[in-house]
């Protein structure tokens, strides 16, 4: 469930319209052994399709009861609509997209990503271009389409959590530790040398813990009304605190 769950959240991310048909999974050959799905297959997102398509509500794409035989038939996106009536399942899918959406997705890091690929791929680029004979203008165009894609898509895949679930609105939320130790949010995010900055939904409760390092001790928590010996809290938050 765990890797369906961040599968879903994938193909939801990038506006993989070419997903409810692409589907590959495995499973090791072993008594207790679960079946996990493969992600391939997903040129069709970050914007070849439109240039605005950081603005597509993927998530009541890939949510759709009756949507048409092809790209998301109703069998296509029932597991993921049945896991969401859940609300344990819910929870968790929130609070996980969340926090991809606070490191994994966040723009800086994938504007990061792929300036970093773009800088591989160019002493290739014009071999390449000229044994397809292809335009470099139109690489180009398409680079920066998927540039604009991670700087504005983050904002809008929380606009569109809200408007499907009571979430409630935005937090900011901010985490810094001392040297000695790290902060981990959510289980999922490790806070230990850099300043965190992230947005969080009011409704669904944040949970941290210290980690201390081996000949530290940790002595409390500043900023949050919590008891200073707890390692592990869980925080509900609430807009201006």
């Amino acid at each position: 469930i765990d890797n369906f769950m961040q599968y879903q959240i994938a193909q939801i991310f990038f506006d993989n319209q070419d997903a409810g048909g692409n589907i590959k999974f495995w499973r090791p050959q072993t008594e207790n052994g679960k079946w996990r799905w493969i992600m391939y297959d997903t040129d069709w997102g970050f914007g070849l399709h439109s240039k605005n398509a950081y603005k597509h509500n993927s998530l009541a794409f890939h949510t759709e009861a009756d949507g048409p035989s092809w790209p998301n038939p109703p069998w296509s996106t029932l597991i993921l609509r049945k896991l969401l009536e859940n609300p344990d399942f819910q929870q968790k899918f929130l609070t996980r997209f969340a926090d991809h959406l606070n490191s994994t997705f966040a723009s800086e890091h994938v504007e990061a990503r792929i300036n970093a690929l773009y800088k591989q791929l160019i002493p290739e680029m014009d071999r390449h271009l000229d044994r397809w004979n292809l335009k470099k203008h139109n690489w180009e165009f398409h680079v920066n389409i998927m540039r604009t894609f991670a700087k504005e898509r983050p904002d809008y895949v929380r606009m569109h959590l809200m408007e499907k679930f009571d979430t409630g609105g935005l937090v900011d939320f901010e985490a810094s530790v001392t040297a000695g130790g790290q902060i981990l949010i959510n289980d999922q995010i490790k806070v230990e040398h850099q300043l965190f900055n992230g947005q969080y939904f009011e409704n669904i409760p944040v949970q941290i813990k210290a980690i201390p390092k081996f000949g530290y001790r940790f002595i409390g928590w500043k900023g949050i009304d919590l008891e200073n010996d707890a390692l592990e809290a869980t925080i509900k938050l609430q807009k201006g605190k």
